[in-house]
């Protein structure tokens, strides 16, 4: 059977011994039919230097830093206008991924046309026994985030759950699906992008489902917030959700 070709985008800013390690753990998947398109949000550590080790690579590059759902967009929009992907890999630039995580959520997107995206368990990047969630449910009600697993030791199985959302940077997402859903919304900039858009897609009467056998490691998510991010786009963006 002819394997489903992917495109994997992944927006970074100045992220680029992070971006590296996370290629070459891409480029040593077990699935070998994807293409790779870097959004780059005007990095000023030259990102463009790594097409000496990954010629292969498409690099897009903004004038600014426009924040993970433009990038993700600008991604989107180049990959879908190619009309050659059947599914998107969206990666956050600091993760590492195992090595059959791809094949893992292709061959269950494969069976289950009805599956919008698909994500992986996320495991801390600095203790990978320890699971930072796989998927989470959201009561919009409260504006409460209930994810799965969270700070739980880590444990084997196959299993696959069926949440309100996965975190953009860790999903593969159907590309017809995003022909009907549309794109990430724009105004969030920062935190919730990802909840939105698993909550257009069940909307949109897709499945979101996350999957314990496929892996990525990432660093916890309060690691990447101060107080005044938090402060700000931790209140803003779960009132502009619930509207």
């Amino acid at each position: 059977m002819k394997s489903a070709r992917i495109g994997v985008i992944i927006p970074v800013h100045n992220r680029k011994k992070d971006l590296i390690e996370l290629l070459n753990s891409v480029f040593e998947t077990d699935y070998s039919d994807f293409d790779v398109i870097i959004v780059d949000n005007d990095s000023t550590d030259d990102i463009s230097e790594i097409k000496s080790h990954y010629p292969q690579i498409k690099i897009l590059r903004n004038d600014k830093n426009y924040g993970a759902p433009i990038g993700f967009n600008i991604g989107i929009k180049y990959s879908l206008s190619l009309e050659i992907y059947k599914y998107l890999w969206l990666l956050d630039s600091d993760l590492l991924v195992h090595k059959n995580c791809l094949s893992i959520l292709v061959g269950i997107m494969e069976k289950d046309e009805s599956i919008g995206m698909a994500g992986a368990k996320i495991l801390n990047k600095n203790n990978h026994n320890l699971i930072v969630e796989i998927g989470a449910n959201i009561d919009l009600g409260t504006g409460q985030v209930f994810p799965l697993f969270c700070n739980e030791p880590d444990f084997e199985g196959n299993e696959i759950f069926r949440v309100d959302y996965v975190g953009s940077g860790v999903s593969l997402i159907r590309a017809d699906a995003i022909k009907r859903v549309g794109f990430f919304d724009e105004r969030y900039y920062f935190l919730w992008e990802d909840m939105d858009y698993g909550l257009a897609m069940n909307r949109k009467g897709y499945k979101v489902v996350s999957v314990s056998h496929a892996i990525v490691y990432h660093p916890p998510f309060t690691e990447k917030r101060g107080v005044s991010i938090d402060a700000y786009y931790g209140i803003r963006n779960p009132l502009l959700t619930i509207s």
